[in-house]
């Protein structure tokens, strides 16, 4: 079974794979936050019109170059 978070932004479809984080968006600033059970943000990613700028990751994310808007926050750094 597989822990999967997703949700539509616009055009951007985002997807988390880790296990209890929680998506956010907010609209001011059309950024997007993952966020861990205990809140700590583990990504901050800018969504552009055709692009994503990726401000802060403790996580690993997927931003395909080409083809539809996805943006996936796929497992956590090893350190």
């Amino acid at each position: 079974m597989t822990d999967t978070t997703s949700m539509f932004i616009g055009d951007w479809e985002i997807e988390s794979f880790l296990p209890g984080s929680v998506i956010f968006h907010s609209p001011k600033d059309n950024e997007v936050l993952l966020l861990s059970r205990s809140s700590q943000i583990l990504a901050r990613v800018v969504l552009k019109e055709d692009n994503a700028v990726i401000l802060k990751t403790e996580v690993e994310i997927n931003i395909p170059v080409s083809g539809g808007k996805l943006i996936q926050f796929l497992h956590n750094n090893v350190h």
